[in-house]
């Protein structure tokens, strides 16, 4: 009887343990699938991580090439500035040149005509002065615009090498 018993669990117990073979092959599934899902959430956090530093340096250099944009901007103003002011004061000597060799040739009209020979020397000695201080002005304009060139072409090199 005893004999017969354990044959009547044994088939009575066989489904369960078949279903419990299932199960265990379902939970290791589950395992293996919860294990590749936490795996994924990490390399999604570190991506995100990774994309967050990535817009802050975009963000940096934005900054960076606003910033340069900004100086370059200013230094064109400036040199377009003072490229008129060179113009300007050229036109000036070539007018005071010209008006300086006609008086040097005697034929500076009636009006230069009637002035007496000692005021005719003072304002041809004021005019020189006047001539001198415009050249070496120019000169000083030729200089500054030489740096200037040399600045721009630094930032410019700068710019480039910093993109």
């Amino acid at each position: 009887a005893t004999r017969q018993q354990l044959d009547r669990f044994a088939e009575e117990f066989h489904p369960v343990f078949q279903r419990l073979s299932t199960m265990e092959g379902h939970l290791s599934r589950f395992d293996t699938t919860t294990t590749k899902l936490k795996q994924e959430v990490s390399d999604h956090g570190f991506k995100v991580e990774t994309m967050g530093k990535h817009q802050q340096l975009s963000r940096k250099e934005l900054s960076y090439i606003l910033q340069q944009w900004s100086q370059f901007d200013t230094f064109c103003n400036e040199l377009r500035a003072t490229q008129r002011q060179a113009q300007d004061n050229a036109l000036i000597i070539r007018q005071l040149q010209a008006g300086l060799t006609q008086c040097q040739e005697g034929g500076g009209g009636g009006a230069v005509g009637a002035v007496s020979g000692g005021q005719h020397k003072a304002e041809m000695a004021q005019t020189r002065q006047e001539l001198d201080a415009l050249k070496k002005a120019l000169e000083e304009l030729k200089g500054q615009q030489v740096v200037g060139i040399s600045h721009l072409r630094d930032l410019h090199g700068a710019w480039l090498n910093s993109t």
